[in-house]
């Protein structure tokens, strides 16, 4: 790679903007790479809202689940107590 002298360096800063090549692409740049990160991106972030909507409605049935296993256990504490009252 070859350095830049003082001499060099005075040229480049004396250029206009309109004299200096414009600024490539990032399709130029990065070309089909930069398409397939995009892609894998999107694919990967589906992906995860997949996974978390998956996680979300796995916690809320069993929340769900544990409620009406409570509601169950206490309706039964209910009518047990119902009965020992009964008899006694």
């Amino acid at each position: 790679m070859a350095e830049l002298d003082a001499n060099d360096l005075a040229a480049l800063s004396e250029l206009t903007s309109g004299e200096l090549a414009p600024m490539p692409s990032n399709e130029l740049l990065f070309g089909e790479r930069l398409e397939a990160l995009k892609k894998e991106y999107e694919e990967d972030k589906e992906r995860l809202n997949n996974l978390q909507s998956e996680n979300q409605n796995r916690q809320k049935q069993t929340l769900e689940d544990k409620l009406n296993a409570r509601k169950q256990r206490r309706a039964r504490k209910h009518v047990e107590e119902k009965e020992k009252s009964a008899y006694a």
